[in-house]
């Protein structure tokens, strides 16, 4: 009978069972879609453009630059019909799903009202709405006196895009909200164009809420998803460094090292039935030195291989039996010595089976099958 040195149904080898490997959403992909070499990106979308055009030729009669020859109830109006035209039915749905933007919520990104402030130190009138670009963008807001989006406004584009928040000299900076022509929604902050500093992404998968760096998710922040939670430390749009990830289905948790998006490096992992594996681990699969918990009190500490016990290890009941020897595969293989009430015995394993020496008196080997019995008789009732 081979010796299982396993908790009965343990499969507990390696991480990846429930690891989710796929590589996040690049978070720069969402902010390339906002500048091509330092400008605004316009992605296209003939459907919108179209209905744009063929709404527009009706309306030539707008002054582009300075609508004030008309009264407010006829801006208001115009101002209506232009909006609805510029949303699509995504936009919409993505503006309806959440709360309306607060110009007024910067501090709530760590952003000091002196920056705002800083915007009105020159001279800002408020513009109606312009249409820029042969009608490809329609923008509301405040301009400075070189006719410049400065200060607050809102910029909607004909593929169904839309950034609303502040402007520094034509380019959006420091606080706003965009959502692009998917509805994937980001507010925060910027630097010309890009996020920059604190954010959030909404309307993906996964949410994400932290710190970005040039577009990327760079720094602290926190990730979830209907599977998972994340929270630590990113680099270059991955997961890297220190973090804590829940998976939300099993309330199985790993605490460690990310590299690259990936569980690896030392750890801490925690079962939700009480079982626990501190060591080293490799794209979520233990290798190297490590350590694992039974919730019945069985320990084991030694090598792995490829997510199972291979190589020198010592395995511990909780009657206080300890084997130590060789172990390939999760079993015991190679020589060893089983250590009980504080007698030692040499012994032999092949692949979990005991090997008798062909010259052994029968009595000792009687002793020694009963001893492995017992061994997995006390595996197999954990």
């Amino acid at each position: 009978m081979g010796v299982n040195l396993c908790c009965k149904n343990d499969n507990r080898t390696e991480l990846g069972n429930e690891y989710h490997t796929k590589r996040n959403r690049s978070s720069n992909d969402f902010s390339n879609e906002l500048i091509t070499d330092g400008q605004v990106k316009i992605s296209s979308s003939a459907k919108c453009a179209n209905k744009m055009n063929r709404s527009c030729e009706n309306h030539n009669f707008v002054n582009n630059n300075h609508p004030n020859n008309i009264s407010d109830d006829e801006k208001n109006s115009l101002l209506n019909i232009y909006s609805n035209l510029y949303k699509s039915d995504t936009l919409i749905k993505a503006e309806n799903k959440f709360q309306n933007f607060n110009k007024l919520s910067y501090n709530t990104y760590n952003i000091s009202s002196d920056i705002i402030n800083k915007l009105y130190d020159e001279e800002i009138y408020h513009e109606i709405f312009t249409f820029e670009e042969e009608n490809v963008s329609y923008y509301s807001g405040e301009k400075n006196k070189n006719h410049q989006k400065h200060g607050y406004g809102i910029l909607l584009f004909i593929t169904g895009e839309k950034y609303e928040g502040y402007w520094d000299s034509d380019i959006f900076n420091i606080f706003g909200r965009y959502i692009n022509c998917n509805g994937e929604v980001y507010e925060g902050c910027f630097r010309n164009y890009i996020p920059n500093g604190n954010g959030k992404l909404m309307n993906v998968e996964p949410l994400y809420e932290g710190e970005f760096f040039n577009g990327k998710k760079q720094g602290i922040g926190k990730e979830k998803s209907e599977i998972e939670e994340y929270e630590g430390e990113f680099k270059n749009d991955k997961r890297d460094g220190k973090g804590i990830l829940k998976f939300t289905k099993t309330n199985n948790i790993y605490i460690g090292d990310f590299t690259e998006g990936f569980m690896t490096g030392n750890c801490i992992f925690e079962w939700s039935n009480g079982d626990r594996y501190e060591g080293f681990v490799s794209d979520g699969i233990f290798r190297g030195s490590g350590k694992y918990f039974w919730k019945n009190g069985n320990i084991y500490e030694g090598n792995y291989e490829n997510g199972s016990r291979s190589g020198k290890g010592v395995f511990k009941w909780n009657n206080g039996k300890t084997y130590i020897g060789d172990f390939k595969n999760n079993f015991p293989h190679g020589n060893g010595v089983i250590i009980e009430n504080g007698i030692e015995k040499s012994i032999k394993f092949n692949k979990g089976k005991l090997v008798i020496k062909k010259n052994s008196r029968k009595k000792s080997d009687e002793k020694s099958t009963s001893t492995i019995r017992k061994i997995t008789n006390n595996e197999k009732s954990n």
